[in-house]
């Protein structure tokens, strides 16, 4: 459960344009639950046009590319 709030908000932003507001909640069995609104600004284009992964691509290419991987490795590693 703990990953699906993050993949949806993914998703939302790969569609989102300019200026609309993003809601996302999450509750669990325990007695907790968090809350998070987002507007998107202008920028939002530019950045997806930099973006060569998207929830979509991921789900209809399961592989991952080798130069994805060492990107993301570095990333993970705050290279």
């Amino acid at each position: 459960y703990s990953g699906s709030s993050p993949v949806g908000l993914a998703a939302v932003l790969d569609i989102a344009r300019p200026n609309e507001r993003i809601l996302i909640v999450s509750y669990g069995s325990g007695a907790g639950s968090d809350a998070y609104s987002f507007t998107t600004t202008s920028q939002i284009l530019e950045k997806r046009q930099r973006q060569k992964l998207t929830v979509k691509y991921q789900a209809e290419n399961p592989f991952l590319e080798y130069v994805d991987y060492t990107t993301y490795r570095r990333l993970k590693a705050g290279m």
